[in-house]
């Protein structure tokens, strides 16, 4: 169970991100960012966007497919993504 939650969040967090303004077109973070620079990556992220908000909605609907053990077929991203 512990690894599955792990694995989860792993993906979770690359669902989430794609509803971030800091991820738009799933920029590159190679880690070596300096401190402006993960300033202005962290700043927009900093307050929850609200219950109905993309990410709002992509985190219930990743827990859903969890639960349920399955995928659907086609672009996960595709109704969240920011353009």
């Amino acid at each position: 169970m512990n690894r599955s939650l792990f694995e989860f969040g792993l993906g979770l967090h690359t669902l989430q991100d794609s509803t971030s303004p800091s991820h738009i077109g799933f920029q590159v973070w190679t880690g070596a960012e300096n401190l402006p620079q993960q300033g202005l990556h962290v700043w927009p992220e900093r307050l929850y966007p609200g219950d109905n908000s993309a990410l709002f909605r992509i985190t219930e609907r990743a827990y859903q497919w969890y639960r349920n053990g399955a995928l659907p077929a086609g672009d996960l991203f595709a109704p969240f993504r920011l353009q």
